[in-house]
């Protein structure tokens, strides 16, 4: 049996490590809340409270084959402090967690091979490919989303999104531990992977379709900024790993929650819907109609097709509210 350690068992962390567990590995993982060490316990996940800026030792926590780095933190002095005592300890493979934000925006395709901005995040990635006592593969990710993380609940409180013209770079948490599983099980060591999903509407269109399918207002965009862009390439990892995407089409995450939203609402209104003697076939036919205009909303790529199905749902919704004719 494999042993792996999980560092930082936050949002991704978490689920990544349950998955692991139930995948035959022994696990370790760590928080930086002394709260979570019993959702840790609760799902036989080995608790450890650590913080890598605190420059603490935690000798048992490295006693195992690989360790993954999930953790936001950008502090060069801890890392360089993290990997002496991983040269020291048992582990043998890393796993480190980075983003595409490496990447700057130029306007064209990027790929491994393209140059990186000097940031602190691209030197710690280096302090780990330059590493020689153990073995490192650096992984890229985009946006994180899934789950609580819906695109419609970000830039809120009236900010305007950037680069309206610019493309989305997203990558759903299935495939983020999917891609970590296949690296470990492929042995699949010292290499940098993009991992983003394939599909890139613009951020005018992704973001505008995100918000109104949750019924949020038609959002603000920054429209006088100069055009810069850039658009993430999976390539190598698809090839590599021969890794299919999960969620490759970025529009599935919100028909899946009208979907059930949709359904959940008709099941609990069942009981207004037979006191108010509603429930004829032309009810359940507009309200089809309305969900309907809602998932084509979604799946639309230009403001035609988005126009039309945003009248689709808004015509059905005025037929909906003049059904009861005496209220």
């Amino acid at each position: 049996m494999k042993n792996v350690s999980v560092l930082g068992c936050g949002w991704l962390g978490m689920p990544l490590a349950i998955f692991l567990l139930d995948d035959g590995y022994s696990v370790k993982g760590s928080t930086t809340t002394e709260k979570k060490l019993s959702l840790l316990e609760i799902n036989n996940i080995d608790p450890y409270l650590l913080d890598v800026t605190s420059f603490e030792e935690f000798d048992d926590f490295l006693d195992s084959d690989i360790l993954i780095i999930a953790i936001t933190s950008k502090d060069i002095d801890s890392f360089e402090s993290l990997i002496s005592q991983i040269e020291n300890s048992s582990i043998q493979k890393v796993i480190f967690i980075s983003s595409t934000s490496v990447y700057g925006r130029r306007n064209k395709v990027m790929t491994e091979e393209d140059e990186v901005l000097q940031t602190p995040l691209s030197e710690i990635e280096n302090l780990f490919k330059e590493n020689t006592f153990f073995e490192t593969t650096i992984l890229r990710f985009a946006g994180l989303f899934g789950d609580e993380r819906h695109p419609s609940n970000w830039f809120k409180n009236e900010r305007k999104i950037p680069q309206p013209r610019g493309f989305v770079n997203m990558i759903h948490k299935e495939d983020c531990i999917e891609i970590i599983h296949q690296i470990i099980d492929q042995d699949c060591w010292n290499e940098t992977f993009n991992a983003c999903s394939n599909h890139h509407p613009t951020r005018r269109e992704f973001y505008t379709i995100a918000k109104l399918s949750t019924h949020f207002e038609v959002p603000e965009f920054e429209e006088n900024e100069v055009y810069e862009w850039k658009i993430i390439s999976s390539k190598k990892v698809q090839e590599v790993l021969g890794y299919t995407f999960i969620h490759d089409d970025l529009t599935i995450f919100s028909q899946s929650a009208i979907i059930i939203s949709s359904i959940a609402c008709l099941i609990i209104s069942q009981d207004y819907i037979k006191n108010y003697r509603l429930n004829s076939y032309e009810y359940y036919l507009l309200i089809l109609f309305a969900i309907l205009g809602l998932v084509l909303l979604t799946s639309s790529y230009d403001l035609i097709s988005a126009y039309l199905a945003i009248e689709m749902q808004s015509l059905s919704f005025y037929a909906l509210a003049a059904f009861k004719r005496k209220s």
